[in-house]
């Protein structure tokens, strides 16, 4: 029996997937099998995965009848596993070679969680986890960890949310076979999110290990970095699932979140202002757009005991939000988005 199953959804990936394996196979950590399931492609993946997967029998290759999403293909690829335990990698980012060590120690605990760097062209960005370099139990999980994720207040001394990302995370098999938790298929913005919550809310034992082994790859032309027409509205209706997800995990101690959902219910707005600002339009199609966000801001009656909890950024929008005026959000958005790019670049 393999010992650790790694999956890696492939979509358009023929440039960049090569990188993704080389990593994985200069891994001191040797028990291992690679799933990579290509995601109806529509360029040379395929071919470059039929000819790696010859060359290591470690290596198994399936693909999607057509293009079904991630959530469906990392599904895919859960069935198809073998391993004790699950991890996933994204075609493109890559891990250092200690990576994995830890199973190694066989300390059979529930799920690992490890940190990353972000890497933005040359510069590698460390992102470290707030939380104690231990084995950690259920108790903490849900008052600490889960609620990071979902957005930062001011006592966790933190400028954004701990990436609820899956890649992250190596769990035993049978958590997720135990209690049937899939990413949810309907969905295509921040699904992992929701299968970290769902698998972190079921274990009783969680090791956090300090050490960055995962390099997050944000190249300029990836999909994170594009404006798409409708990913707005995809957000909003996600975070309706979120907060279902919350008040059915925190039923009895909502309290815990509450102020958190909000926060996060500004950053959507902060986010979807940056995809504007970086976007192709013209300056009246920007408007246009951000007239979108003003009115979620106003639906939503944010109070304000979450300025508080703000950034100065943030807290700069919240006052464009409260004064309604386009033309200064979008301001402010694309002086922070021009100036990201040109540190981006150098």
């Amino acid at each position: 029996m393999t010992n650790l199953s790694i999956v890696i959804p492939a979509y358009n990936s023929e440039h960049s997937i090569k990188r993704t394996i080389d990593s994985i196979l200069a891994l001191e950590y040797s028990d291992y099998e690679i799933i990579v399931v290509n995601d109806g492609s529509e360029d040379g993946t395929a071919k470059v995965m039929s000819e790696l997967s010859k060359q290591d029998s470690r290596i198994k290759f399936y693909e999607n009848e057509r293009n079904m999403g991630v959530s469906y293909t990392r599904n895919h690829g859960i069935l198809k596993s073998t391993g004790k335990y699950v991890t996933f990698i994204d075609a493109g980012d890559t891990i250092s070679d200690n990576c994995y060590q830890f199973l190694n120690n066989d300390e059979n605990n529930d799920a690992y969680m490890f940190e990353l760097y972000r890497v933005e062209g040359s510069k590698e960005i460390y992102k470290e986890l707030p939380f104690p370099d231990e084995v950690v139990n259920n108790d903490f999980i849900m008052k600490s960890i889960i609620p990071s994720m979902i957005a930062p207040l001011k006592i966790d001394n933190l400028d954004e949310p701990v990436m609820g990302a899956v890649w992250r995370l190596v769990i035993n098999r049978d958590i997720i076979v135990d209690n049937n938790i899939k990413f949810d298929e309907n969905i295509r913005v921040a699904e992992d999110l929701l299968f970290c919550i769902d698998i972190l809310s079921k274990i009783n034992s969680l090791r956090i290990i300090k050490i960055p082994y995962y390099y997050y790859v944000r190249e300029e032309n990836s999909s994170i970095e594009k404006y798409y027409e409708n990913n707005f509205e995809k957000s909003i209706h996600f975070s309706k699932l979120l907060d279902e997800r919350m008040k059915n995990l925190y039923i009895n101690n909502y309290s815990l979140i509450d102020t958190r959902f909000q926060v996060y219910r500004f950053y959507l707005c902060t986010w979807e202002l940056s995809a504007i600002a970086r976007s192709g339009h013209g300056y009246k199609e920007k408007i246009n757009h951000v007239y979108k966000v003003k009115r979620f801001f106003k639906i939503n009656k944010f109070s304000k005991d979450i300025f508080k909890e703000l950034n100065n950024l943030r807290k700069l929008a919240f006052i464009f939000f409260k004064l309604n005026s386009s033309t200064l959000l979008l301001t402010c958005f694309t002086l922070k988005e021009n100036r990201r790019i040109k540190k981006y670049k150098q």
